[in-house]
């Protein structure tokens, strides 16, 4: 974990020397604000569906977005490993390297803008909790947590079996192909 969290600290410093760093931040906050607006608007208009308010829906989208923004910004070294690592010959210098192989991959791509998706998700969050009335105490923050966290494997799981060349998906459209 140690190197890990090294890997990420190195590629968040040379994200700061890009100048452009806070308007990718702003765009990607902006994003994760106005993506739900269609849903409050067709809300405001046709009212709740039963029990199903704007809120609790907006709860779900945002428990996704914070999940997928925490998996996105520390296994995006996943997402690129066929390309960035595995074509370019940097996978052998990772295999020689005396770490975690898991952690100098997870950790080979961090992008300062990830951040804002998981900071928005839980303002998101925060507001639709409020706006149903919901309290904050130790269960609901543990049911909450727990929640993120099943996201955050669920969408990190994803990142990794799509990681290789022989992932997950090449081996269904293989075996479809091979199928029809």
């Amino acid at each position: 974990m140690k190197v890990y969290f090294q890997l990420i600290k190195m590629n968040f410093m040379s994200g700061l020397q890009y100048k452009g760093w806070p308007f990718m931040v702003i765009q990607v906050l902006v994003v994760v604000v106005t993506d739900p607006l269609g849903l409050l608007l067709m809300f405001s208009r046709f009212g709740s569906i039963g029990e199903w308010t704007a809120e609790r829906i907006l709860l779900i989208y945002a428990m996704a977005v914070t999940s997928f923004g925490l998996a996105e910004t520390f296994f995006r070294g996943f997402d690129y490993f066929p390309w960035r690592m595995v074509r370019s010959g940097d996978f052998d210098r990772v295999l020689l390297r005396p770490c975690s192989t898991i952690a100098a991959v997870a950790g080979s791509y961090f992008h300062i803008h990830r951040i804002s998706r998981v900071f928005g998700g839980l303002c998101i969050i925060l507001w639709c909790l409020s706006r149903n009335g919901v309290k904050l105490n130790f269960l609901n923050v543990i049911t909450i947590l727990w929640g993120l966290a099943g996201g955050f494997l669920a969408y990190a799981g994803v990142f990794v079996l799509t990681s290789g060349r022989f992932g997950i998906l090449p081996f269904f459209t293989h075996n479809l192909a091979c199928w029809s």
